[in-house]
């Protein structure tokens, strides 16, 4: 009986020996000051390949804060933007107050399947119970999100955002073109939730009977912080985005502009553009729909009078019939005048054409007979002074002689040779 009695106190020894010991340790542990983890905006589906998903680092801190240093890491397989800048706010966990933080990264998964969002580490400054400066460092779990794949195939534009819009605008009324004048049109395309290059590309538009140039596109993505700016604080390092008035997420937009004119009286039909999208937020396809118009040139134009005296052409009335006779006797008496005239010349004009076509063929040939001399060409030269009709014996015989003879041919001798020949009087025939 003793025994049972001295073994229970021993029992009972050690169990406040054993909690006394844990107590202790777990007050010679260093609480954790602060954590941070990630929240994943999700629906009741799983997002799909280029949808914006809405990443929120968020964190709280049990100390005062006097530095925080953020380390966002690699994302494979997806792109990313800042949406907004940190902010802090005071909060309540677990009875005492605490710092709370929050910044949000829209993510837009490239590829399906399950991605991994890696830790995000945060090196933080903070000041303890004794009024010094510490450091250390947290980070948040790895959190993996299921993608799922585009529905639309390979060959067609995959476009998955919270609202698209379309505007379609003209600079005149297509259907009343002046001649020789130009329309613009320009379709101004709007999407939430989605980057400017994830916007459809620029439509083809090619019609017969009509000059179709497109512009350049004017594209330009904002942020969207999801509540009204004058409650805002001025930010004092803008992001590379400006920010707007919208829904919480990216805001982008894309104009396409083209400038065409009709190159015929018919009217030519431009077709409809249509805008195929998936409604994230109703979690359906649905399309947009730009109806096609039609191109014309205006159905009445300037009269040829109008034109006449647009240009200064005006006549008095009554004298037109006058007019138009006179000029007719005016240009008959002029071709009769010159008939006569090359009549009466025409032995002396002819001649003449003659002697002048004869000295520029003399001319020709004498330039063709120096660069052949420059060459040492004597066979081209004796060939070519048989059409000058020029006449120097003693250049012909040398020149002959270097021929047919065992003269040797060189250039110095060629040179002086068509020299006495060009420089004589030309001789007509």
């Amino acid at each position: 009986m003793v025994s049972l009695v001295a073994m229970a106190r021993m029992i009972l020894l050690a169990v406040i020996f054993l909690v006394t010991g844990t107590m202790a340790n777990a007050q010679e542990q260093p609480q954790p000051v602060g954590r941070i983890w990630v929240d994943v905006d999700r629906t009741n589906r799983l997002p799909f390949v280029q949808e914006m998903i809405l990443l929120r680092l968020r964190g709280t801190y049990t100390r005062p804060v006097a530095l925080v240093k953020t380390e966002q890491p690699a994302l494979p397989g997806f792109r990313w933007m800042l949406i907004g800048t940190d902010e802090w706010s005071d909060a309540v966990e677990n009875g005492p107050q605490v710092r709370g933080f929050e910044q949000v990264i829209a993510v837009f998964a490239q590829r399906s399947g399950n991605l991994v969002i890696p830790p995000f580490v945060q090196n933080l400054t903070y000041i303890d119970r004794g009024g010094a400066r510490v450091m250390t460092v947290i980070q948040t779990e790895p959190v993996t999100i299921q993608v799922a794949p585009e529905l639309t195939g390979a060959n067609s534009w995959w476009l998955a955002a919270r609202s698209i819009t379309a505007k379609e605008e003209w600079s005149r009324d297509p259907d009343g073109i002046d001649i020789g004048q130009s329309v613009k049109m320009s379709i101004t395309i709007t999407g939430v939730g989605v980057t400017d290059d994830q916007l459809p590309p620029r439509p083809e538009i090619k019609v017969p009977g009509l000059i179709i140039v497109p512009a350049a596109p004017a594209r330009k993505t904002e942020i969207g912080l999801g509540k009204p700016l004058k409650q805002m604080p001025k930010l004092k390092k803008p992001g590379p985005y400006r920010i707007v008035e919208g829904r919480e997420g990216s805001i982008s937009s894309v104009t396409y502009s083209w400038t065409i004119r009709p190159v015929s009286g018919a009217p030519a039909a431009l077709p409809a553009i249509e805008i195929p999208w998936y409604n994230t937020d109703l979690n359906a396809m649905q399309r947009i729909i730009i109806p096609g118009r039609t191109v014309a040139l205006k159905d009445t134009g300037p009269t040829l009078a109008d034109m006449e005296q647009s240009l200064g052409i005006v006549e008095r009335s009554g004298e037109r019939g006058i007019v138009s006779i006179d000029r007719a006797l005016i240009a008959i008496a002029f071709v009769t005048a010159l008939i006569v005239t090359l009549l009466l010349c025409s032995e002396q004009f002819r001649a003449q054409i003659a002697k002048i076509a004869l000295r520029w063929r003399a001319y020709r040939t004498g330039l063709r007979m120096k660069r052949a001399a420059n060459v040492g060409d004597a066979v081209l030269v004796w060939q070519l002074q048989r059409q000058v009709g020029r006449h120097s014996r003693f250049a012909i015989e040398n020149l002959e002689s270097m021929v047919f003879g065992k003269q040797q041919a060189d250039k110095a001798s060629l040179t002086c040779i068509v020299k006495h020949l060009i420089d004589k009087k030309i001789v007509i025939h």
